[in-house]
């Protein structure tokens, strides 16, 4: 009896490992089926149905030659599908920004490999889609933010002044926007410093100022220069925040000491 149990556990543990290994490979066939060489890739975009054409410029296996070729198709999907493809290099993005339409170029302009020199170009389109995508990236760079802070249309320069990786700099240069939505972007960016809120301190705009006494960060200094605001909200806030948070209220007193010694 305990002999036929065993037996019975091995033929099941036996048949399991065949199935296993048919399993895997059909899995390796299906998936040396569907590998193409860039070769046949290019071929496909010669075809003249379209659809195959769209096959072959988001196929994963697609080169950086093959999808230079795709944006050159006639048809708008296949560049597009070009265009976003996750191999698609600096090159390739370059020239959907200077060929493609406008679907085209905001693709290029959000895609995760765009580096700096894409999104610069990506900032001189004349499409304000574009030009924000570009602006709102998550790997855009000081030198890319400081471009977008010049930019004709409020919304690029919003973008900018709201971007996380916006550096001391980039908000500096946002503070003296001509454009006070802009201007409070930046005084609320997380990573405004003290120096950035006592600038914005110093705003015309009382919404500013408001946004730079409410800001997590706002330090003893900031909040007491606050506290002496022409705008009773800007004091309102600056003494809330001094109020609910002890430590705060401390280091202003004893600002508030040295300035009167």
């Amino acid at each position: 009896m305990w002999n036929n149990n065993n037996n019975n556990k091995n033929k099941i543990k036996i048949k399991n490992k065949i199935y296993n290994n048919n399993k895997n490979k059909n899995k390796n066939k299906n998936k040396n089926k569907n590998t193409k060489t860039p070769e046949q890739l290019l071929r496909r975009l010669e075809n003249p149905d379209s659809l195959v054409r769209r096959s072959a410029a988001e196929h994963p296996d697609a080169t950086a030659e093959v999808l230079m070729r795709a944006l050159a198709d006639g048809d708008a999907d296949v560049r597009l599908k070009a265009a976003a493809h996750p191999n698609a290099t600096a090159e390739v993005l370059m020239r959907a920004l200077a060929c493609g339409d406008g679907c085209d170029r905001w693709a290029a302009a959000s895609h995760r490999n765009a580096t700096p020199g894409v999104l610069m170009k990506a900032l001189e389109d004349g499409d304000v889609d574009v030009r924000c995508a570009a602006a709102t990236h998550l790997y855009a760079t000081a030198e890319v933010l400081m471009k977008a802070l010049v930019d004709g249309d409020v919304e690029v320069r919003l973008k900018a002044a709201a971007h996380p990786h916006a550096t001391a700099e980039v908000l500096m240069k946002a503070l003296v926007d001509e454009r006070g939505e802009v201007r409070r972007r930046a005084a609320g960016n997380p990573n405004a410093t003290a120096e950035t809120l006592l600038k914005a301190l110093e705003d015309k705009d009382g919404h500013v100022r408001f946004v730079a006494a409410a800001h997590p960060d706002a330090t003893a200094e900031v909040l007491m220069r606050a506290l002496a605001d022409k705008d009773r909200h800007v004091r309102n806030k600056a003494q809330e925040k001094i109020g609910s948070d002890p430590l705060l209220g401390l280091l202003v007193a004893s600002l508030k000491g040295d300035a009167g010694s």
